[in-house]
């Protein structure tokens, strides 16, 4: 297991978003409620500019730990980008968030 979640972080790390929700995905099949895998998806369609699928990525994720600050942090940016831009302008939440957030976090 420990290999695949190295494997979506580098995979991350060098931008290759796609590959690493597929990856995360594997880890999910073993443990469905990997609180920081969902968080690393999230994060992930966030740099796809997939809004709609990183906020159930979250919301997964506050399902199981309504604290979680990565997910709370995030779900709020997204609201609040939702709130104030229409639905197909998301470039400066994501230009943002890219700028502000580590994969690791």
């Amino acid at each position: 297991m420990t290999l695949l979640k190295d494997q979506a972080i580098q995979l991350a790390l060098l931008g290759e978003w796609e590959k690493a929700i597929d990856i995360n995905h594997q880890i999910l099949q073993e443990s469905p409620d990997d609180v920081e895998t969902l968080n690393r998806i999230g994060f992930a369609y966030i740099a796809l500019r997939k809004a709609k699928e990183a906020i159930q990525s979250y919301e997964k994720v506050l399902s199981l730990d309504d604290q979680n600050p990565i997910a709370l942090k995030n779900m709020k940016r997204l609201i609040a980008n939702k709130k104030n831009n229409d639905t197909t302008n998301h470039a400066p939440l994501f230009i943002a968030l890219a700028d502000t957030m580590f994969i690791e976090e």
